[in-house]
């Protein structure tokens, strides 16, 4: 039986909370949003769904995943059917409400990890 390969985002966020350092934690906490945000940008690109064109992210693929944290931003992207720099998406995404993080730890919750 073949076991199912962790998302970036998973692996990210399990780290987070791994880690005994509490400067690491106290760091990661601050912008939790932010990161997970960031290592879900990263899963897109590893996956093809998303490419850089011109210093700008295009959406490539909007097929959805099957993971909720990843197809929120792709639906975001989808929508806004601009290509815009990545820059612009680490500021924007994180404030959008999306509530990456939670979405992540109840995924893992599914999968009774």
């Amino acid at each position: 039986m073949q076991e199912e390969r962790l998302s970036l985002p998973e692996e990210f966020f399990l780290l987070a909370f791994i880690q005994k350092s509490g400067y690491f934690k106290r760091k990661i906490f601050q912008s939790m949003e932010f990161y997970t945000t960031a290592s879900c940008v990263m899963e897109l690109f590893y996956r093809g769904m998303l490419i850089e064109k011109d210093q700008k992210l295009v959406l490539v693929e909007s097929k959805r995943t099957g993971l909720e944290f990843l197809d929120a931003i792709l639906d975001i992207f989808f929508k806004q059917n601009k290509n815009k720099s990545l820059l612009h998406w680490m500021i924007n995404l994180p404030t959008r409400g999306l509530r990456t993080r939670h979405r992540i730890a109840n995924h893992l919750v599914q999968k009774k990890f």
